[in-house]
Protein backbone atom coordinates (compact mmCIF):
# COMPACT_ATOMS: atom_id res chain seq x y z
CA UNK A 1 0.00 0.00 0.00
CA UNK A 2 2.28 2.61 0.99
CA UNK A 3 4.59 1.85 -2.57
CA UNK A 4 1.33 2.20 -4.49
CA UNK A 5 0.95 5.71 -2.65
CA UNK A 6 3.73 6.96 -3.79
CA UNK A 7 2.72 7.17 -6.91
CA UNK A 8 -0.79 8.93 -6.02
CA UNK A 9 -1.17 12.74 -7.39
CA UNK A 10 -4.28 12.90 -5.90
CA UNK A 11 -5.29 12.14 -2.48
CA UNK A 12 -8.59 13.37 -0.79
CA UNK A 13 -9.08 12.37 2.75
CA UNK A 14 -11.35 13.52 5.81
CA UNK A 15 -9.44 12.68 9.05
CA UNK A 16 -12.82 12.64 10.70
CA UNK A 17 -14.40 9.74 8.80
CA UNK A 18 -12.66 8.21 6.45
CA UNK A 19 -9.03 7.66 8.89
CA UNK A 20 -11.45 6.84 11.94
CA UNK A 21 -14.35 5.48 11.05
CA UNK A 22 -12.65 4.21 7.29
CA UNK A 23 -15.70 5.94 5.66
CA UNK A 24 -16.32 8.68 3.06
CA UNK A 25 -19.22 10.83 2.36
CA UNK A 26 -19.69 12.32 -1.36
CA UNK A 27 -20.43 15.63 -1.31
CA UNK A 28 -19.79 17.60 -4.74
CA UNK A 29 -20.29 16.05 -8.04
CA UNK A 30 -19.93 17.53 -11.75
CA UNK A 31 -20.31 16.51 -15.48
CA UNK A 32 -19.33 17.62 -19.01
CA UNK A 33 -17.57 20.48 -18.18
CA UNK A 34 -20.78 21.88 -16.12
CA UNK A 35 -20.61 23.42 -12.85
CA UNK A 36 -19.69 21.63 -9.95
CA UNK A 37 -23.02 20.60 -7.79
CA UNK A 38 -23.28 20.02 -4.17
CA UNK A 39 -25.15 16.60 -3.89
CA UNK A 40 -28.45 17.37 -2.29
CA UNK A 41 -32.41 16.37 -3.01
CA UNK A 42 -32.13 19.36 -5.93
CA UNK A 43 -29.47 17.87 -8.16
CA UNK A 44 -29.88 18.56 -11.78
CA UNK A 45 -30.68 14.52 -14.06
CA UNK A 46 -27.12 14.96 -14.96
CA UNK A 47 -25.92 14.16 -11.53
CA UNK A 48 -28.88 12.40 -10.66
CA UNK A 49 -27.63 9.81 -13.54
CA UNK A 50 -24.19 10.17 -12.55
CA UNK A 51 -25.36 8.68 -8.98
CA UNK A 52 -26.88 5.67 -10.31
CA UNK A 53 -24.55 5.24 -13.06
CA UNK A 54 -21.42 5.14 -11.07
CA UNK A 55 -23.78 2.85 -8.51
CA UNK A 56 -23.86 0.48 -11.11
CA UNK A 57 -20.29 0.54 -11.03
CA UNK A 58 -19.50 -0.14 -7.71
CA UNK A 59 -18.50 -3.83 -5.94
CA UNK A 60 -19.04 -2.42 -2.38
CA UNK A 61 -22.80 -1.99 -0.87
CA UNK A 62 -24.47 -0.60 1.66
CA UNK A 63 -26.93 -2.44 4.05
CA UNK A 64 -28.90 -0.71 6.64
CA UNK A 65 -30.69 -2.83 9.74
CA UNK A 66 -31.89 -1.85 13.20
CA UNK A 67 -28.34 -1.40 14.83
CA UNK A 68 -27.78 0.97 12.07
CA UNK A 69 -26.06 1.38 8.13
CA UNK A 70 -22.90 -1.06 7.50
CA UNK A 71 -20.47 -0.27 4.69
CA UNK A 72 -19.21 -3.43 3.02
CA UNK A 73 -16.37 -2.82 0.33
CA UNK A 74 -13.78 -0.10 -0.52
CA UNK A 75 -15.32 3.16 1.35
CA UNK A 76 -15.46 5.73 -2.30
CA UNK A 77 -17.57 2.84 -3.91
CA UNK A 78 -19.83 3.00 -0.48
CA UNK A 79 -19.73 6.38 -0.41
CA UNK A 80 -21.28 6.47 -3.98
CA UNK A 81 -24.41 4.26 -3.19
CA UNK A 82 -24.79 5.79 0.14
CA UNK A 83 -25.28 9.30 -1.83
CA UNK A 84 -27.64 6.91 -4.40
CA UNK A 85 -29.94 5.83 -1.92
CA UNK A 86 -30.02 9.14 0.15
CA UNK A 87 -30.72 11.59 -3.13
CA UNK A 88 -32.25 9.14 -5.41
CA UNK A 89 -33.81 6.75 -3.57
CA UNK A 90 -32.27 4.09 -4.82
CA UNK A 91 -30.08 1.01 -4.14
CA UNK A 92 -27.52 -0.37 -6.28
CA UNK A 93 -30.37 -3.27 -6.80
CA UNK A 94 -32.67 -0.90 -7.55
CA UNK A 95 -30.58 1.13 -10.02
CA UNK A 96 -29.28 -2.30 -11.38
CA UNK A 97 -33.14 -3.76 -11.66
CA UNK A 98 -33.37 -0.29 -14.18
CA UNK A 99 -30.33 -0.76 -15.68
CA UNK A 100 -29.38 -4.71 -16.06
CA UNK A 101 -25.87 -5.31 -16.12
CA UNK A 102 -24.28 -7.36 -18.98
CA UNK A 103 -20.74 -8.22 -18.16
CA UNK A 104 -18.22 -6.70 -16.09
CA UNK A 105 -14.73 -6.43 -16.48
CA UNK A 106 -13.48 -5.85 -12.80
CA UNK A 107 -10.69 -3.33 -10.63
CA UNK A 108 -7.45 -4.58 -11.45
CA UNK A 109 -4.51 -2.83 -10.41
CA UNK A 110 -2.34 -2.68 -14.19
CA UNK A 111 -5.88 -1.31 -15.72
CA UNK A 112 -6.56 0.98 -13.37
CA UNK A 113 -10.34 0.82 -13.73
CA UNK A 114 -13.31 -1.24 -13.57
CA UNK A 115 -16.20 -1.50 -16.77
CA UNK A 116 -19.93 -2.55 -15.82
CA UNK A 117 -21.65 -3.00 -19.48
CA UNK A 118 -25.02 -1.83 -18.77
CA UNK A 119 -28.60 -2.02 -20.69
CA UNK A 120 -29.55 1.87 -20.70
CA UNK A 121 -32.57 3.31 -23.10
CA UNK A 122 -32.30 -0.81 -24.69
CA UNK A 123 -28.73 -0.03 -25.78
CA UNK A 124 -25.35 -1.60 -23.86
CA UNK A 125 -23.07 1.17 -22.46
CA UNK A 126 -20.02 1.38 -20.71
CA UNK A 127 -19.42 2.75 -17.33
CA UNK A 128 -15.97 3.30 -16.00
CA UNK A 129 -14.40 4.26 -12.86
CA UNK A 130 -11.01 4.55 -11.67
CA UNK A 131 -7.83 6.16 -12.30
CA UNK A 132 -8.05 10.04 -13.25
CA UNK A 133 -5.46 9.91 -15.70
CA UNK A 134 -6.17 6.29 -17.37
CA UNK A 135 -9.98 7.42 -17.99
CA UNK A 136 -8.65 10.64 -19.40
CA UNK A 137 -7.10 9.44 -21.78
CA UNK A 138 -9.56 6.59 -23.12
CA UNK A 139 -11.87 9.72 -23.22
CA UNK A 140 -9.38 11.59 -25.52
CA UNK A 141 -8.77 8.71 -27.75
CA UNK A 142 -11.92 7.71 -29.42
CA UNK A 143 -10.78 5.27 -31.15
CA UNK A 144 -9.45 3.48 -28.37
CA UNK A 145 -9.94 -0.02 -29.30
CA UNK A 146 -12.81 -2.03 -26.72
CA UNK A 147 -12.97 -5.66 -26.26
CA UNK A 148 -16.14 -6.85 -23.79
CA UNK A 149 -15.40 -9.75 -21.96
CA UNK A 150 -18.00 -12.13 -21.22
CA UNK A 151 -18.33 -11.92 -17.80
CA UNK A 152 -20.98 -11.91 -15.45
CA UNK A 153 -22.01 -9.30 -13.70
CA UNK A 154 -21.28 -9.62 -9.68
Amino acid sequence: AVETLGGASVICSDKTGTLTQNRMTLTKAFVDGGQIELISNNNTDAIRKLLNYGTLCCDGSVIFSEDGEQHIGDPTETAIEKACIAYNSMSKIDVGNLYPCMAEIPFDTERKTMTTINIINERPFAISKGAPEILVNKCKNCNAPFRLFNTPCG
